[in-house]
C-alpha cells in the first residue's frame, strides 16, 4: 500500500508561478555558459544542462509549420518544444511566442490524464501538440506542458503532485529562455480534468496567477489524491477510474461533513474562477463540482459555475465561447 502524499510535498511549488512575474530578468543561475545563437523569433537560451537539476533546460527548438502537422502559427509568431528536467527526466513543452516586443501575459494550458500514477507510457503526441496549434495565441505566450510519462517526455505516467512538479519545473526553464518577456501579473490557467486538478495545486496559494478556468476538475485535489494512493489496491481498474467512488465509500452526500472538512481550504483561492462540467459526467460527479462551486462562493470568492449537456470535459461549442468570453473578461483574448 502507497503512503499518502503530504500537502508538504507541494509547499516548495507553490510560489512557482511568480516564475512568470520574472521570466523576463532572471539571470538563470550561476551555471556558466557560452552565449547561445537566438533561434527565429529572437529566443536563445541563456543556460542548458545535461545534468538532471529540475527546471534546468536542455533544448530549445523550433517547429516549423508542417513539420507536425498543420500547425497555425500567428503572423510573425513562432512555435517552440522546450525540453527540460524535471524529477530525473526529460520533460517536454510548447512553447507558443506572439510576435512584437512588449511583455505578453502568459496563458498556461494543462490537459488531462491519470490522475494517479500508472505504469504504461504515452507515447500520443497529438493531442497536446494540436492543442498548441489551437492556442497559439497573437496577445499571449502559451505554454502547453507534457507531464513526464506524456508525449515526448520521458519516464512514466506520475501522480497529480508529480505532475504539478513537472510544470513547476517547466516554469522554471522558462525563466531562463533569453527574449522571452512576459507581462507581470498576468498568468492565466486553463485545465482539464487532471489538469484542473494540477491547476489548482499551483494557483491555489500563489496570489500572482490572475485568472483560471478549470473544465471537469477533480474537487480537493489534495485530499482525494491521498486517499486514492491509500486506497489504490483495493479497487479495481473500473473503480480507480471513476472518482464517483470516492463518495461510494465515504458516503454519496457530497454536501456532508466529510466532504467538506476533507476537500480543499476555500481560503486559498485568490484569483477569479471559472468551473464547468458535463451534466452526465461519469467520473467527476456534476454534484461534487456543484458542492465545490458553492462552497467557493459562501466563501467569498469570485466563482462562476455552469454545467453543459455531455459526459466528462464536454469541450463544444457553447463551453468553448463560454471559456473565451471569461477570460476576454479578465483580461486576455484568447481569440486569434
Amino acid at each position: 500500500m502507497r503512503r499518502p502524499v503530504s500537502a508538504r510535498r507541494i509547499a516548495t511549488l507553490v510560489a512557482i508561478l511568480a516564475i512568470a512575474a520574472a521570466a523576463a530578468g532572471c539571470s538563470g543561475g550561476s551555471m556558466a555558459t557560452r552565449a547561445l545563437a537566438p533561434l527565429p523569433g529572437g529566443l536563445a537560451l541563456k543556460v542548458r544542462s545535461s545534468t538532471p537539476v529540475n527546471g534546468l533546460p536542455i533544448s530549445l527548438t523550433l517547429v516549423r509549420p508542417g513539420s507536425m502537422g498543420v500547425i497555425y502559427v500567428p503572423p510573425g509568431g513562432h512555435v517552440y518544444s522546450l525540453t527540460y528536467w524535471s524529477r530525473g527526466q526529460r520533460a517536454q513543452g510548447y512553447l507558443t511566442v506572439p510576435a512584437g516586443p512588449k511583455p505578453h501575459a502568459l496563458f498556461i494550458y494543462l490537459h488531462g490524464g491519470y490522475y494517479i500514477a500508472e505504469p504504461g507510457h504515452t507515447d500520443d503526441d497529438y493531442w497536446t501538440r494540436q492543442e498548441a496549434i489551437v492556442n497559439a495565441q497573437a496577445r499571449a505566450v502559451a505554454f502547453l506542458p507534457n507531464y513526464v510519462g506524456y508525449g515526448p517526455s520521458g519516464g512514466k505516467v506520475g501522480d497529480a503532485y508529480q505532475d504539478t512538479q513537472d510544470v513547476a519545473n517547466g516554469l522554471k526553464a522558462l525563466a531562463r529562455i533569453r527574449g522571452l518577456r512576459l507581462e507581470r501579473n498576468a498568468t492565466y490557467l486553463l485545465g482539464f480534468s487532471l489538469g484542473g486538478a494540477i491547476g489548482v495545486l499551483l494557483a491555489e496559494h500563489d496570489p500572482q496567477v490572475h485568472a483560471a478556468a478549470l473544465d471537469s476538475p477533480w474537487p480537493g485535489a489534495r485530499m482525494s489524491l491521498s486517499w486514492y494512493q491509500t486506497n489504490y489496491f483495493h479497487l479495481n481498474r473500473d473503480e480507480r477510474l471513476g472518482y464517483k467512488i470516492l463518495t461510494r465509500y465515504e458516503g454519496s452526500n457530497t454536501a456532508s461533513r466529510w466532504y467538506r472538512r476533507n476537500s480543499y481550504d476555500c481560503q486559498d483561492v485568490h484569483m477569479p474562477l471559472l468551473i464547468v462540467g458535463g451534466t452526465q459526467d461519469d467520473i467527476v460527479p456534476q454534484a461534487m463540482l456543484t458542492t465545490m462551486a458553492a462552497d467557493l462562493k459562501d466563501c467569498g470568492q469570485n466563482v462562476e459555475f455552469k454545467l453543459f449537456p455531455g459526459g466528462h470535459s464536454p469541450y463544444g461549442g457553447d463551453e468553448q465561447a463560454l471559456i473565451q468570453d471569461w477570460f476576454l473578461r479578465h483580461g486576455i483574448s484568447l481569440q486569434l
